[in-house]
């Protein structure tokens, strides 16, 4: 599980992301190359920072993928896991959204265990896709 602080994340509220084995394998590999620093994606301006939000975007733009963007790709993961017919809820906390009205101020679940599944459910569809 990885904890981003709430000072890091745009609502201010801390953000518990449980991973699937394959991104534990994915960060132990990359383990060797990225111990120099706190992140897995850090900066290369040698500012002590992880790399921008638009980071992503840009790198898809640079090669060419101009289908879809990193928040299609959540678009994409929130509506293929409903159909999965994991939890609404555990889907919108894995995907860092506030649950709004009367629920979303009384439950404060986590939903742990069934993040953790739902991840993954998710990682083995995604490695059944890469073939």
């Amino acid at each position: 599980m990885i904890t981003i602080e709430a000072e890091e994340m745009k609502k201010r509220r801390e953000f518990l992301i449980p991973l699937s084995d394959q991104a534990i394998g994915i960060l132990e590999e990359l383990q060797p190359l990225t111990a120099h620093s706190s992140f897995v994606f850090h900066s290369p301006y040698g500012t002590g920072k992880p790399i921008s939000r638009d980071s992503l975007s840009n790198a898809l733009t640079r090669n060419g993928v101009t289908e879809i963007s990193p928040h299609g790709m959540r678009h994409t993961a929130s509506t293929l896991l409903h159909e999965k017919e994991f939890n609404s809820d555990a889907i919108e906390l894995q995907l860092s959204h506030v649950i709004s009205g009367v629920r979303g101020v009384y439950n404060k679940a986590q939903y742990i265990e069934q993040r953790k599944q739902m991840m993954q459910s998710w990682s083995d569809f995604v490695y059944a896709l890469a073939g």
